[in-house]
């Protein structure tokens, strides 16, 4: 992915280029900087020859180099040397001196198209962040009349950049910022009217072009720095989710969802739906596969309910209803289970079942010690919620945790339930006080789930992951002592997780040892195949592929509404 930064001197390109380079590495998009008149081959063809004797030479657009400047520059040497390069390279220099306004511009455009051919084959998973383009060197040749008509027709029809911006700001402002820069305060001596007349003359030329190639103009002397970026990675969003085909029913999955949803994320990205016209069975149904048809149904309940069709809306009603009832036999059950647990003194943790927002699980997953499993079977089948609790144990003498385990990975180190905390769950009108995991410990569980046994994370589990480390302070060392046989698989988790956080809701996590990882967008994200250690993951993988792609279908994530109401669909 190719971003360009067009511009005047002092519009800010280098500055909002560089931290827009820092912003993406950080939420794990691999970006490069690259710095403004860096040519990509004639700067080699330079190095082996010549005539300006390469530090003598700037190959910045626009620079006069005649051969009067260039026998002025060579004085700073020594006499001989002096006499000698005259001797050798004048006629060469007058030649070049001449012909230059007419074959550089074609050079320059060819090494141009070089680079933009070398971007688009060898970096299309990563992000190159240009500060100027093709379009900037065209300004400069017709501001020193180094342009014709087979030139200009040359450089309107490059290829364009996947996004441009063109920055801009009054002469005076430009003037200022790169009266602040010391390398810039020598060359910015004379005449300042000037100087300010030929930035505005170029300003001009560079709004001609945003006319003409529809280019988009931000103004960095009106909006800040972070004003700015957020323009930017305002488009760089609707980018991704025309690259990545993300279709409109996707989009209202995703972000009604979130736990904190507010429409005006909606109207920032500059979607508009129309409502009526949506799939409203498949994102349902989706939904319930990614376990957010709660907070789904009731953000869309809040907010456009006006907007739906009547039988949208009894579909909703529906679903929260059959939730509704879930939560309180679940609720109900745990509180038989508490209580009977804290009497009888049994230790327990209930794992990837309770995320701290709006939620209803199918099943609740509870892990014990070894030497308690049978008592608590036992209570379990008294109380009649076997149904409700699936029930696990650890080693009775290491308390290391040896079921669940997931295609062979089990968490080999950690006291789990040493580690535990009790806590308030709120479950429909119910609240309930049960044992959970340390925030680690359940981020550790519900990634080892997703990434080894289901192969694929849902938007419901990233959720999960995304409110445990924006609400609790995080140890991530203790997490990488537990993840490091997992062969970076939980970097590219934890990438995935941050980058869609960061492009959906315009949140940035802030987290430690990011992985790069290409961006997907969709509601379900299926790994890679190279976090597979054997055969048969590999082709668990495959067909994990073949099925959704197909037919929708998720091998452990069912439609469970459904299944408790066949006319809701």
């Amino acid at each position: 992915m190719i971003i360009a930064f067009i511009g005047n001197n002092g519009t800010g390109k280098t500055t909002i280029a560089k931290e827009m380079e820092k912003r993406l590495r950080a939420i794990g998009i691999d970006a490069r900087y690259k710095k403004e008149f860096d040519h990509f081959l004639l700067k080699y063809a330079h190095k082996i020859y010549s005539p300006y004797k390469g530090k003598n030479y700037s190959p910045f657009p626009g620079t006069t180099h005649d051969a009067e400047e260039t026998r002025q520059l060579s004085t700073t040497g020594k006499e001989g040397e002096r006499k000698e390069n005259e001797r050798g390279n004048g006629i060469i220099l007058k030649l070049w001196t001449s012909i230059r306004p007419t074959v550089w511009p074609v050079l320059v455009w060819i090494d141009c198209l070089s680079e933009w051919i070398f971007y688009k084959i060898a970096m299309k998973n990563k992000v190159v962040l240009l500060d100027r383009y093709a379009y900037d060197h065209l300004v400069s040749w017709e501001r020193h009349g180094w342009s014709n008509k087979l030139v200009r027709f040359m450089y309107m029809h490059f290829p364009k950049p996947d996004l441009a911006f063109v920055l801009d700001a009054l002469p005076s402002v430009c003037w200022d910022r790169l009266h602040r820069r010391p390398e810039e305060r020598s060359r910015l001596e004379g005449n300042k009217e000037e100087q300010l007349l030929s930035l505005q003359y170029q300003r001009n030329r560079y709004l001609k072009l945003v006319d003409e190639l529809d280019l988009k103009l931000i103004n960095t002397e009106k909006y800040g720095l972070d004003d700015s970026l957020n323009e930017i990675f305002s488009d760089l969003r609707k980018y991704h989710f025309e690259k990545d085909k993300i279709i409109d029913e996707d989009k209202v999955l995703t972000l009604v969802s979130y736990p904190h949803f507010n429409p005006h994320v909606v109207e920032d990205l500059g979607f508009n739906f129309e409502w009526k016209s949506l799939d409203w069975n498949y994102i349902i149904d989706l939904a319930v596969k990614n376990n957010v048809e709660l907070l789904l149904c009731n953000n869309l309940m809040k907010y456009y309910k006006n907007e739906l069709p009547e039988n949208v809306i009894t579909k909703l009603e529906k679903t929260i209803e059959i939730c509704r009832n879930k939560q309180e036999k679940i609720s109900e059950s745990l509180k038989l289970v508490h209580s009977a647990f804290e009497k009888r003194s049994i230790e327990y943790v209930i794992f990837k079942s309770l995320p701290p927002f709006e939620f209803t699980p199918v099943d609740v997953d509870m892990l014990v010690k070894g030497k308690d499993f049978e008592e608590a079977s036992k209570i379990l089948k008294e109380k009649e919620v076997t149904d409700i609790v699936d029930l696990y144990y650890t080693d009775p003498e290491s308390e290391v945790l040896t079921k669940p385990s997931w295609n062979g990975r089990t968490i080999e180190e950690g006291p789990i339930l040493r580690r535990r905390r009790k806590r308030k769950v709120k479950s429909g009108d119910n609240e309930v006080e049960v044992f959970v995991p340390s925030p680690e410990d359940e981020i550790v569980i519900l990634s080892a789930h997703s990434l080894f046994q289901h192969q694929y994370s849902t938007l419901g589990e990233l959720l999960y992951v995304m409110e445990l480390i924006k609400n609790n302070n995080i140890d991530f060392d203790y997490i990488d002592s537990q993840t490091k046989d997992w062969n970076d698989s939980f970097k590219f988790l934890l990438s995935t997780l941050v980058q869609r956080y960061f492009l959906f809701f315009n949140k940035c996590l802030v987290v430690s040892d990011m992985g790069y990882v290409s961006v997907n967008l969709k509601p379900v994200r299926i790994h890679p195949l190279r976090y597979g250690d054997s055969v048969r993951d590999l082709v668990d993988n495959v067909l994990v592929r073949i099925r959704y792609r197909k037919k929708g279908e998720l091998p452990y994530n069912m439609n469970w509404v459904r299944q408790n109401s066949e006319g809701i669909q």
